[in-house]
This record gives structure tokens, sequence and C-alpha cells, in this order.
């Protein structure tokens, strides 16, 4: 909280752990004693003792905001500034004293990253103040795959993106969507509709049966039957296979099927129905 008293255990180096093709963050709270203009923030590179090199680019800094919250949700919570927006580091800023200005930093280790040890450090400066923070990374010796393997759903309505953020157009709603799904993809979570802006229609091939259902066994070929079940004691059940079936005239065609019934030589009925090249049906006897 913006007003929480500092930790009793100090320590004069941040300690990090990961692996490769991996983000880890840590949080760097400045509370100073006395107002400081003009704070910066700057991230030197990750230097490991065979000379090998995690740019300094590869590390990003947010500054922590507040929102004021006036009546708590539950009773875990309390009324109070709370910490929450992410905002990137844009710049110089005042510290007031007093209060708790917590930056949050993420160190992300490119993949094939050699394992071991980096050393580097964090700079705070405000006019002739200046202050170091060491920052010790150990790199495991692996890299996690490009493509995740656990899976995952985060909810991201458009809409509410669109009230969020106040968006008027569809091209600004896309543009602010995609860059949410970049930051999801970056740490691996999955949106739970990715196609919602952007609907697809799938067309299946080879399989045109309506009614029934399909099932793993008993299978005489292929990977599978269809099932028709004759609950009803009022109508017909029925499995009709609704795409067409081309011939050609004067050719000689044998349909042939294998079925297996409930019991032994139980009866059911096959229909065969024929219509000509404009789909119209032909009465039966015509072909």
């Amino acid at each position: 909280m913006k007003t929480d008293p500092l930790p009793k255990t100090k320590k004069n180096v941040v300690s990090l752990a990961c692996a490769g093709n991996e983000y880890e963050p840590f949080l760097l709270i400045l509370r100073p004693k006395m107002r400081m203009e003009r704070v910066r923030v700057e991230a030197s590179a990750l230097r490991h003792l065979s000379g090998f090199e995690i740019p300094a680019g590869n590390i990003s800094v947010c500054h922590v905001e507040y929102v004021n919250v006036t009546v708590p949700t539950d009773k875990m919570g309390a009324a109070g500034e709370w910490p929450d927006p992410l905002p990137s580091y844009d710049g110089p800023f005042t510290a007031f004293p007093g209060e708790n200005h917590p930056l949050w930093l993420t160190v992300r280790v490119p993949a094939g990253a050699k394992p071991g040890f980096y050393n580097g450090k964090i700079i705070l400066t405000s006019g002739d103040w200046k202050k170091e923070v060491a920052l010790s990374l150990n790199v495991w010796n692996f890299s996690l795959p490009e493509k995740s393997s656990i899976r995952s759903s985060f909810g991201l309505p458009s809409q509410h993106i669109k009230m969020y953020h106040n968006l008027e157009t569809r091209e600004e709603l896309e543009k602010v969507m995609d860059l949410y799904f970049r930051n999801l993809k970056d740490h691996r979570v999955c949106p739970t509709s990715p196609l919602e802006l952007y609907p697809m229609k799938v067309h299946v091939s080879g399989v045109y049966w309506k009614g029934g259902e399909f099932v793993m066994e008993p299978v005489h070929g292929g990977r599978r039957a269809l099932k028709i079940a004759d609950s009803e004691v009022d109508s017909n059940v029925e499995a009709r296979y609704e795409d067409r079936i081309p011939v050609e005239p004067n050719t000689a065609y044998k349909l042939s099927w294998y079925a297996k019934t409930e019991t032994e030589n139980q009866d059911y009925t096959v229909l065969l129905e024929f219509a000509n090249a404009e789909g119209i049906g032909l009465p039966a006897g015509t072909c």
C-alpha cells in the first residue's frame, strides 16, 4: 500500500532465478524522506563471466499507480489507495516523502542464454542523488519452448476493452485488442475468444450425417460408427446423409454398408432418394 512501512529484512542485492525464454519480475520501492524531483530509473545490461550479455533493453520498467478504493468489495479488502495499474515508466517523476513509489521491473531472458550467474544494476537518480541497486540473475541450463504446453483461458471480452478505453471505432478496437493479445502471447496466456472480432467459418468435408451419434465401439471399420437409437413410440427415428452423391448415366452402381442391430435379424429400413442435376427430387421408380 502507499503508506505501508518498510520491511524489516534488508538485503544488498536483488536475486533472481529463471530459465531461458522466460520473464522474471521484481519490485523496487522508493520511499524518500524528502521530496525528490525528476527521479530517473535506468537498468544496466546483465553480464556473465564468459562475456555473454543480456541487453539492458531486456529489462522493462513499469511505474505502479494506485486506485482509490472508497467502498471495499468484500471483507478481505479495505478502503484506501490500492496498487494495481502498471503503466510503463515514461520518464522522470516526482516522489513525495513518506509514500511508497513502487517500480515493477521485469527481466526477459532470451532463449539459449548461457546458464549461470549474471550481474547488473538498477540505477536511480534525482539531481545530485544517485543510488545503484545490485541485481543478480541465475539462469538455469534450459529454455522454455516458444509454444506453451499448458492450457489456459483468460476472459477478455472486446466490449469491456472498448468501454474501458473509450474506443469509438472498429479500427481503434482492433488495434487495442491486438496489443492485449500480443501481451498475452508474450506471457503464455490464451484468451478465451481470440477470434471474437474475426469469426471463422469451418467447413468439414466427408461427414454429412444428420441424426444419430458417432460412437467409438462397436466399430466394423475406420475409427467410429454411427449409432441410431430408436427410443420413440410415436415417431420415426432416422439418420440422414445430407450430401448428394453424383452418378453418371448408364453406369451401374453398387451401394453396400455394414450394420449391426441390437437384436439379431432385427428389421430396419434404408431409403434412397434421387434428384436431377438441379437438385429437384425425382419420384420413385424413375431411376
